[in-house]
């Protein structure tokens, strides 16, 4: 088993000696670490990169931080991912406000880095089923991840805000393999599976079946990713 990916973390603050200090303590506690300096490029860059949390000061030269903590709550593609807000203005309406709109947490500056890092860990382990996590939700009619949802009583599919038009076949194989995550699936499963008729003994679709699964990853785009190979085996869904 190879070495486990670091957790990416977003910095959303204009305050450039403070970013750059906490930037150094958070890769020096081995996370990745990138930053945006206004709440367009903040958006942008949690709509774009997906991190794992971020991190938001409340005053932005172009918006406030409550206004990001909202945009970023309203879009599918960003609202499940934890929020902490920073801010130098203390006071009980400011936190309230901010939990309000969505965030995780509320630091008020300067903070204890110590303090900092705790609050991070603790939203990072939070269970799968809490908002800001980047677990999967599996209930009867619907597949959740951050940046993938999949809605099985009405047969669709939206990965990082955005519709994804999938065939029947596509489809099914998706909702197979994004339903029992990290099951490893053979291809005779997935052709049963993805068969209305389930049946497995045409030597062809176990090509057609690799084809199913290339088509599926394009349409994905950065979702595609959940999806991996297991050489010898089949394919699995990772989370």
């Amino acid at each position: 088993m190879g070495p486990m990916a670091k957790k990416h973390l977003l910095v959303i603050d204009d305050e450039a000696d403070l970013v750059t200090l906490l930037e150094s303590r958070l890769k020096h506690s081995g996370y990745e670490v990138s930053s945006a300096g206004s709440a367009a490029e903040g958006v942008a860059a949690a709509r774009s990169n997906h991190p794992d949390l971020i991190l938001l000061d409340v005053s932005l030269p172009d918006s406030d931080g409550f206004d990001v903590c909202k945009r970023l709550r309203s879009d599918a593609s960003t609202r499940r991912i934890p929020v902490i807000m920073l801010t130098a203005r203390g006071t009980a309406t400011d936190e309230v406000l901010g939990l309000e709109l969505g965030a995780d947490d509320y630091v008020t500056k300067p903070y204890d880095y110590r303090v900092l890092e705790t609050r991070i860990k603790r939203l990072l382990q939070a269970e799968p089923a809490g908002r800001g996590s980047t677990g999967i939700r599996i209930a009867d009619d619907r597949i959740e991840l951050r940046d993938l949802e999949i809605d099985l009583r009405g047969r669709s599919v939206t990965a990082s805000g955005r519709p994804v038009e999938l065939t029947p076949m596509e489809f099914r194989i998706l909702a197979v393999l994004a339903g029992t995550p990290d099951h490893v699936f053979s291809r005779d499963e997935l052709i049963a599976a993805g068969s209305k008729d389930g049946k497995t003994d045409d030597p062809s679709r176990s090509i057609k079946i690799n084809n199913h699964i290339n088509n599926l990853r394009k349409k994905l785009g950065t979702a595609a990713d959940h999806i991996e190979t297991v050489h010898g085996s089949g394919y699995r869904f990772r989370v």
